[in-house]
């Protein structure tokens, strides 16, 4: 993780126990991660998420909801610190809109050879400039 990115995320790094929303482009460049994947119809995402959220098994559970509003988020969240797991949903730069019950909420744009990150809320507070993050090839 980038130390300049740790530095501005509340207590030093991403936040267990509670949700993150990520707001990107379908196409996030630089990102290798080992998954678990559970199919799920669209209806039933968040349910599956919220269930593997707090069964405490489970260390971050990622999640790509095609719509859910404030009331399921929420539940997210509360699962969340029940499980004691970092619940990180993706969602359309769209989805900005809406009030998030995430402790986190970042926006990532591609930027040259790198991200450009953007905190829209942390738990912190506090108006942050963007920072960009170089991603090596």
């Amino acid at each position: 993780m980038n130390e300049a990115l740790n530095a501005l995320l509340p207590g030093g790094g991403w936040p267990m126990g509670a949700l993150t929303e990520i707001l990107a482009a379908p196409a996030a460049r630089g990102i290798e991660l080992r998954l678990l994947l559970v199919r799920a119809q669209a209806e039933d995402t968040l349910w599956a998420a919220e269930q593997a959220l707090r069964s405490g098994s489970c260390g971050a559970v990622l999640a790509w909801p095609a719509a859910g509003g404030g009331r399921a988020l929420r539940r997210l969240q509360l699962a969340a610190e029940a499980g004691r797991a970092w619940g990180l949903l993706f969602h359309s730069p769209r989805a900005a809109a809406s009030p998030p019950p995430a402790a986190l909420r970042l926006r990532l744009e591609a930027a040259g050879d790198g991200l450009a990150v953007r905190i829209l809320k942390r738990r912190s507070g506090g108006a942050v400039a963007p920072l960009s993050l170089h991603i090596a090839a």
